[in-house]
């Protein structure tokens, strides 16, 4: 047994020089706590202690000093002796939990998270097999994982599910939670037909999805088609963005195809102008080819010398009415430090001036391959939601006070609806306009462009516009200018 015996120190401890045998030093203030110096330098403390019940004693290794000093070693080791008196070796107590915890972390590893799987499912199988892979993911990503991302999968269940479910419908998009339902149940299946994370059967077995919210059948009258053409030509919003509309109600195109319209895809055929949609853009690859009336040429055409206007003469992005942003388009507050001020904000003063900048260096809407030029992006198309938001704006503002309530996507169906008027067999003209998938067994073999069909249906719209168009100036003697 050791016979160093007293009260240690650090001066004490850091004085001990290494011999060629091992020193040990009894603490003289706790019972059995002793420190150990070793030949090679190192110092350790080690406490002796027995326990209650169980004959034997015991040796433990606490720590090495001066990693571990005075005051904690004597800390531990009343802490070991006081266990050790209720019967309960702290070591080993510690041990057993330090087990478990990593047998817990390592189950845990095991368990495949929804998150991992949400990842799994884009890579392996959405993106080779589905061209709205990204959409998939933008779903996945933005409402699903942040709610259920980190949970295991044998812990999902249907209550889970509609927790989900039930929070994109309570923000008001039925059809979205429609969507991230069916995509959801894509992903489950996936996963049990593979045996992912030890998945058998899908927790949305059995699961409704909820539908998407009653289908739109707004169409605007002729009194309203001429409120919203004037709207267009004269509310605050982005040039681009006025013929953008025109060209959505005179071709009843979908608003993401019309900001998607690219310069190559305006071609001549046969002597007459028509726009090729690729079949890449489309979710069942077919290409879709409108014809473009003479009314759809001018818009075209018009849009083309704005552009350049825009580029070359002091890039006006708004027309400088009294009240209205030049750079958002937004109002004015009245309640402004400076009254003669064109900006709604310094924010966007800021942003003109840098938007100027780039265009004196590049100009962004004559050279960009899109029609529809996005006004922030070089080389960047116009979102489709630029239209919907334009259209809240005015809503909101005032300017659309004394029409019901009505979307881009509105001018698409009035399109359709008039063109099923004028021509013959028009249901299936108006679907081979507005380009919609013909289901019928049919379809497989019938491969006909329908070109002087749908010629012949816009050309007749188009007419039938000018003279919607041209009934209100007749009424008030004066003659509208309508774009050819």
């Amino acid at each position: 047994m050791p016979s160093k015996k007293f009260p240690l120190t650090d001066a004490i401890i850091n004085a001990i020089e290494p011999s060629d045998k091992q020193q040990d030093y009894w603490d003289g203030n706790v019972t059995a706590l002793l420190l150990r110096v070793y030949p090679t330098g190192k110092k350790s403390w080690l406490v002796f202690y027995r326990v209650k019940g169980i004959p034997g004693q015991r040796k433990k290794l606490i720590e090495a000093y001066p990693k571990y000093s005075i005051a904690k070693a004597r800390s531990r080791a009343k802490d070991v002796h006081a266990a050790a008196r209720k019967g309960i070796d702290l070591f080993e107590q510690e041990a057993e939990k330090a087990t478990r915890k990593h047998q817990e972390a390592q189950e845990k590893a095991a368990r495949k998270t929804f998150a991992q799987l949400s990842d799994d499912y884009i890579e392996i199988y959405s993106k080779p097999n589905k061209k709205s892979w990204k959409e998939d993911q933008r779903i996945l990503n933005n409402d699903v994982v942040p709610l259920i991302g980190d949970m295991a999968l044998e812990d999902i269940r249907k209550a889970e599910i509609n927790d989900v479910i039930d929070k994109i419908i309570k923000r008001g998009s039925r059809i979205s939670a429609d969507h991230c339902f069916r995509i959801l149940r894509a992903v489950f299946n996936w996963a049990a037909s593979k045996g992912y994370g030890d998945i058998e059967f899908s927790p949305m077995y059995g699961m409704k999805a909820p539908g998407p919210s009653k289908p739109r059948e707004r169409v605007l009258s002729d009194e309203e088609i001429r409120f919203v053409w004037d709207w267009i030509e004269t509310g605050p919003m982005h040039e681009l963005t006025r013929y953008a509309y025109k060209l959505l109600l005179i071709t009843g195109q979908r608003p993401g195809d019309i900001c998607g319209l690219q310069k190559a895809d305006v071609t001549i055929y046969d002597g007459k102008p028509i726009w090729t949609i690729p079949g890449e853009r489309y979710k069942n690859g077919m290409t879709h080819v409108v014809p473009l009336s003479d009314m759809a040429v001018g818009i075209l055409e018009d849009v083309e010398q704005l552009k350049a206007n825009l580029d070359y003469q002091d890039i006006r992005t708004y027309d400088p009415r009294n009240g209205v942003c030049l750079h958002c388009g937004k109002a004015i507050p009245d309640r402004r430090p400076h009254p003669d001020s064109k900006y709604c904000s310094p924010k966007c003063r800021s942003d003109r001036a840098v938007l100027l900048r780039k265009a004196k260096r590049e100009p962004r809407y004559i050279n960009s391959p899109y029609v529809f030029q996005s006004e922030k992006k070089l080389n960047t198309p116009m979102k489709s939601k630029a239209l919907s938001h334009t259209v809240d704006r005015g809503r909101s503002s005032g300017g659309l006070d004394g029409i019901e309530h009505w979307t881009p996507h509105d001018l698409r169906r009035t399109c359709g609806t008039n063109i099923t008027g004028l021509v013959k067999e028009s249901q299936e003209i108006m679907d081979k306009v507005l380009g919609h998938k013909d289901r019928s067994i049919g379809a497989t073999y019938n491969r006909y462009a329908y070109l002087t069909e749908k010629r012949r249906a816009l050309d007749g719209w188009s007419q039938e516009l000018r003279r919607i168009l041209s009934r209100s100036s007749e009424e008030e003697g004066n003659v509208i200018s309508l774009y050819r």
